[in-house]
């Protein structure tokens, strides 16, 4: 949900291209048309994270994604 946040630091960056090309739109303009974008991939880190979840692949080296036992 990054991509949607308002202190996204690159909005304003967005925001500046898409009034170039559409001089009325503003913030809410270019959340609701990045917002198909977040579900996919919203989707795709969540099954990534269940495949390393599920199948207790290691992070790095040596880090699981377990925390051990003390």
């Amino acid at each position: 949900t990054q991509v949607i946040t308002p202190l996204n630091p690159y909005m304003i960056v967005l925001l500046g291209l898409v009034r170039r090309y559409e001089p009325t739109a503003g913030l809410g303009t270019v959340i609701s048309r990045m917002f198909p974008f977040v579900i996919p991939f919203w989707l795709a880190w969540a099954g990534l994270l269940a495949i390393w979840y599920f199948f207790d692949l290691p992070l790095g080296p040596g880090n699981g994604i377990f925390l051990g036992q003390s």
